[in-house]
């Protein structure tokens, strides 16, 4: 399961982190076009969020909902 939870998280996450990156130092079309190719992986991908990690860590959970608030409100 811990297996599952790493490639699930580096295979999802990542391109946000990087999302969340670009938006927090102002490279704001980066960032639009980080969410973009993420969203046309997964076009559900902003409404199951938080399915996504419902079994992953409570200070893993944190994390992402930090790195989450970083995003415009039209990305989410």
């Amino acid at each position: 399961m811990q297996e599952i939870n790493k490639v699930r998280f580096n295979h999802l996450w990542t391109p946000l982190l990087r999302t969340a990156f670009y938006q927090c130092n102002h490279k704001l079309e980066q960032g639009a076009k980080e969410y973009r190719q993420l969203q046309n992986k997964h076009p559900n991908f902003a409404q199951t969020s938080r399915k996504l990690t419902h079994d992953f860590p409570q200070q893993t959970n944190r994390i992402i909902q930090q790195i989450w608030s970083h995003l415009p409100q039209n990305l989410r």
